[in-house]
């Protein structure tokens, strides 16, 4: 699981404490089932008391529950989903409600399928 700030590891109950044995990694579970966890934050009345509330022993749990059955193909399988996450938000979005990209450009994709590079730069 990545690492949490100190002062909110101060607050841990005894059964979240667990988590702070298991070795910090780039990416887990949590990290992705919350991705839009700055706009939940952003709605409620108070940031941080919905956090430490809510938020915070949900990540635990599922770090938890991860860690109790993880494997190396199960981390594998949580980088390839976290690569994805990142793709997705970092490429222009092309379906219902996106623009879709010039004739010639998927012409060039269709003869050199590596081309897509080039629909982005």
């Amino acid at each position: 699981p990545r690492p949490e700030v100190s002062r909110y590891v101060e607050r841990y109950t005894e059964a979240q404490r667990p988590v702070l044995a298991l070795t910090p990694g780039l990416t887990d579970p949590a990290s992705l089932a919350f991705l839009d966890e700055e706009a939940a934050l952003a709605a409620a009345a108070d940031p941080e008391v919905e956090y430490l509330a809510t938020l915070m022993p949900r990540k635990v749990r599922c770090n938890l529950a991860y860690a109790a059955r993880a494997t190396v193909w199960t981390d594998v399988g949580v980088l390839g989903a976290t690569l994805w996450a990142v793709l997705r938000r970092c490429l222009p979005p092309y379906g219902r409600a996106a623009a879709r990209p010039a004739r010639r450009s998927m012409a060039l994709f269709r003869r050199r399928r590596w081309a897509i590079v080039g629909l982005y730069a």
